[in-house]
């Protein structure tokens, strides 16, 4: 072989090296891009929901808070005629306690948590954003699957209905309820905080 072939062939073997290097550079470049915008997409989803889940809490903590006052002045023995109101029934009557109200009259999401999660976009995150969030969404957890789910346990349990418990009844429930209440409070700063830090 002559010189002449020995650069041609260098030449080729130096272009088809760098056409793979560049097409996996161009592939890299594209999926990097892709996972920027998919990053963007879930902590704008996850903001939005945040927010979302502040109005809810907003509402949750004002209602709870006026169940927790009633449940206070019935313990205590200053509202005799709440009192009365439940005797007349047969049953526990949640609507005396609730004023006719839902207890949970709107829902608290974490779907777009979830999918961030599920989908390990939530990888691309960084630190300090998944240490909060974490925190938040665990004591949303809390709220709504354990303190939440024993109130609810309480409130539908046949101890609850038969009215020779009452007492003891509305002395547990002011109890969890007090629990419920300072759970949500310190949620509702969390949602707020995150909200904040994002406008700044």
């Amino acid at each position: 072989m002559n010189k002449l072939n020995y650069k041609k062939l260098g030449a080729e073997s130096f272009l088809i090296v760098f056409s793979v290097l560049f097409a996996l550079f161009i592939s890299q470049l594209v999926e990097s891009n892709k996972t920027k915008k998919e990053t963007l997409a879930a902590m704008e989803k996850i903001d939005l929901e945040i927010e979302q889940n502040n109005k809810a809490m907003d509402r949750w903590v004002e209602k709870h808070r006026r169940v927790k006052a009633r449940l206070d002045s019935l313990v205590s023995g200053q509202n005799p005629e709440l009192m009365a109101e439940f005797r007349k029934h047969k049953f526990f009557d949640l609507d005396v306690l609730l004023k006719g109200e839902s207890l949970i009259d709107v829902l608290i999401g974490e779907t777009a948590w979830k999918t961030a999660q599920s989908t390990e976009i939530i990888s691309e995150f960084d630190y300090d954003v998944v240490e909060e969030l974490t925190l938040i969404y665990g004591l949303q957890d809390i709220v709504l699957n354990q303190t939440m789910s024993k109130i609810l346990d309480a409130l539908f349990s046949r101890e609850t209905q038969n009215l020779d418990n009452l007492e003891a009844t509305l002395y547990q429930l002011d109890m969890l309820f007090y629990e419920l209440n300072g759970q949500e409070g310190v949620l509702s700063a969390l949602y707020k905080q995150s909200i904040e830090t994002k406008q700044d």
